[in-house]
């Protein structure tokens, strides 16, 4: 089997200015760039820069998917949005990681399986972009009450992508986007 791919960024909150675009377009001539997404996959090749540095400059949310097994979201929360300490707490370490950067706080979800049924990653990002509400929710007392979903967490390391995503969807309330 050849080498597969695939990278999705969104900008939730804000549109990519047309200068912006430009710069994303020096990384790849091939990429689906609108001004709230950057789309691209590579069998025999990678991507012309570094990931997390374009999620820091441009985008809220950034989706990885390899044909080996690979599996990683990241999602860029503003600080005055996303209480950094209880994001810590509800993600210690395996499954999910929490780092500050700049006026931000990224937390990972990464996952690397074997996978008989191969999915490309291409449609996920849609079902995925809520997480990031989630997670600027999650950080509400009310979201965490009894402390069952932080065990849940802890325990999440030996989850699959899926269980992982349906974990952290199924204990969230939403905020609503206006």
């Amino acid at each position: 089997m050849s080498e597969y791919q695939y990278y999705d960024f969104r900008a939730i909150d804000r549109a990519l200015t047309k200068a912006e675009m430009a710069e994303l377009r020096s990384v790849s001539t091939r990429a689906v760039i609108t001004s709230t997404s950057f789309t691209n996959h590579y069998e025999w090749g990678d991507l012309k820069a570094d990931p997390l540095k374009l999620l820091e400059k441009y985008f809220d949310t950034f989706l990885y998917v390899a044909n080996w097994g690979t599996r990683e979201l990241y999602l860029r929360l503003p600080l005055e949005l996303a209480d950094y300490k209880v994001l810590r707490a509800m993600f210690p370490g395996e499954a999910a990681q929490v780092r500050k950067s700049g006026n931000s706080v990224i937390v990972a979800f990464e996952n690397q399986f074997e996978d008989d049924d191969w999915d490309d990653g291409t449609g996920w990002m849609g079902s995925l972009m809520s997480l990031a509400r989630t997670c600027c929710a999650a950080t509400s007392a009310a979201f965490i009450s009894d402390g069952s979903f932080v065990r849940k967490m802890k325990s999440s390391a030996r989850m699959n992508w899926s269980q992982l995503c349906l974990l952290v969807w199924a204990n969230c309330q939403l905020p609503s986007i206006r």
